[in-house]
């Protein structure tokens, strides 16, 4: 996919000012009531947010019709005028970073395996899901893919590696269809500990050291880089979001580069990418998607109150207890529908790709259109986790500053912080409901914007590419109200 920057620049700052529109124009509203309920009514965001959308459309349209003269992929020197002089980081200081995150992963076990069991005052649960997990993803839209440098499982495979005692350079070879499943795969585990885990301090601990023994043994047989590139879900999951920053790291001589470009032109750079890479950019939609709404009263009364009278008699032929099996039966149901999250997703890609197909009547390969679109989901993507997580990230990350001093949970109080009372900010719901609106918002925007500038290259001239872009904005207010609606249902009692 290639895009020109100059456009990029303009369509970014009108999606913006879109966007602020949007969200104010629903500015007032009500007071929340127990358990949740919208400021303003929900089909007033729904409206808003569709006809932001359409007119964001109209707008990429117009202004791709007095700009686009050629494919973008001919003309990409608009993004050269944004780059600034690069400079080289020195190898002391890339060594030392991998170092110290080698150990800081060390230590995060460590934490798990020998401290409390309490997840609040144990170290590695916030450092692992608040700051690792969240707020570096979060930083990596910003500043670029720091963690290629700083990777610890690399890292530790390096080391481990200069030592001489076993080789990380591989002995088969990497097989092509794999792709990037490894990563998928483990992503899935992932989300699964994250959503049924009951993740415990320890649990995370052999979770970590479980994964680790599995990029060791990878390492050893596709060799280091083959299979961190293509197995490590966090390295895949900040490489894609990184895309979105103003800043891009490229590795060179051992050392690295970093290069200043315009906010979201990260897509310009890379090649269509592979199926595996599709199907993990479609399950980062969907399993933040199954995350709102698996706990909330419409889906258990979708198992409660329509499958389990079904599946009721069932359990009764072969076992006496009743609603103990059909509790297990249910979580079963969740880890299926986790598991089938994405086919709902990329059949609604795929259908309005056939039918952009159909509109212009093109024959191009509906996998090559899957794939060359596939960028397109990556802002979705990204802004749904933001949405769905920032506020949790917010409130709790600031209690690193008391765990550093007691990791163990041991009631010690090593840097003097320990005793610091940090109550959890409460954010005013209404504003985090307007948040949360502006965000969705703003990554259909930019990914109506992605999916109209590759139309240019899929499908050619400038009134194909705008047909074929109708069922794609459809499908956009869509996932806009899927989104608001799962944010706007009320959660089940714990």
């Amino acid at each position: 996919m290639r895009m020109r920057s100059r456009s990029l620049a303009a369509c970014v700052r009108t999606a913006t000012l879109i966007a602020a529109f949007a969200s104010s124009i629903t500015a007032e509203g009500h007071a929340f009531a127990a358990p949740y309920t919208l400021p303003v009514p929900f089909w007033l965001y729904a409206y808003g947010s569709a006809v932001a959308l359409l007119i964001s459309f109209v707008f990429f349209a117009l202004f791709s019709a007095v700009n686009t003269s050629s494919r973008f992929s001919e003309n990409r020197s608009g993004s050269r005028r944004f780059r600034v002089r690069s400079w080289s980081l020195y190898r002391l200081i890339a060594w030392i970073a991998q170092v110290v995150t080698a150990l800081i992963l060390l230590f995060t076990i460590v934490c798990g395996l020998i401290g409390t069991p309490n997840a609040l005052l144990n170290f590695n649960m916030t450092w692992f899901w608040m700051i690792f997990m969240l707020l570096s993803m979060y930083a990596a839209c910003l500043i670029g893919d720091f963690y290629q440098m700083v990777n610890p499982w690399n890292a530790a495979i390096r080391l481990a590696g200069r030592t001489g005692l076993v080789s990380f350079k591989g002995i088969l070879r990497y097989p092509r269809r794999l792709g990037y499943f490894p990563a998928l795969l483990a992503y899935f585990g992932l989300i699964a500990l994250e959503l049924f885990g009951n993740a415990s301090p320890e649990k995370l601990s052999v979770c970590l050291l479980a994964y680790s023994c599995l990029l060791f043994v990878g390492a050893w047989l596709f060799g280091r880089e083959t299979w961190i590139r293509h197995a490590d879900v966090f390295g895949v999951v900040f490489s894609l979001v990184s895309l979105l920053a103003p800043i891009e790291w490229v590795a060179a001589d051992g050392s690295w580069r970093i290069k200043l470009r315009l906010p979201f032109s990260g897509f310009s750079t890379v090649e269509s990418p592979s199926f595996s890479m599709t199907c993990f950019i479609v399950f980062m939609l969907s399993s933040t998607a199954f995350d709102g709404i698996h706990d909330t009263i419409l889906w258990n009364t979708a198992y409660w109150a329509k499958l389990f009278p079904i599946i009721k008699p069932v359990i009764e032929n072969y076992s006496n207890d009743l609603y103990g099996n059909a509790a297990k039966v249910y979580y079963l149901w969740q880890w299926l529908c986790l598991a089938l999250s994405p086919t709902l997703y990329l059949a609604a890609y795929a259908a309005v790709l056939v039918a952009g197909k159909w509109l212009v009547r093109s024959q191009r390969a509906l996998n090559e259109l899957i794939l060359d679109f596939s960028w397109s989901l990556v802002p979705i993507a990204f802004f749904y986790n933001v949405t769905h997580y920032f506020t949790v990230a917010i409130s709790q990350s600031p209690q690193i500053v008391r765990l550093a001093s007691d990791p163990f949970g041991k009631r010690w109080d090593i840097f003097g912080t320990a005793s610091i009372s940090i109550p959890p900010l409460i954010l005013d719901a209404g504003f985090v409901w307007h948040a949360q609106v502006a965000l969705i918002l703003m990554g259909h925007i930019l990914s109506v914007y992605l999916a109209h500038s590759q139309s240019f290259q899929s499908f050619g001239s400038r009134s194909r590419a705008i047909l074929s872009q109708v069922p794609m904005v459809v499908l956009m207010v869509l996932f806009t109200a899927s989104g608001l609606w799962i944010l706007s249902l009320p959660m089940a009692a714990a």
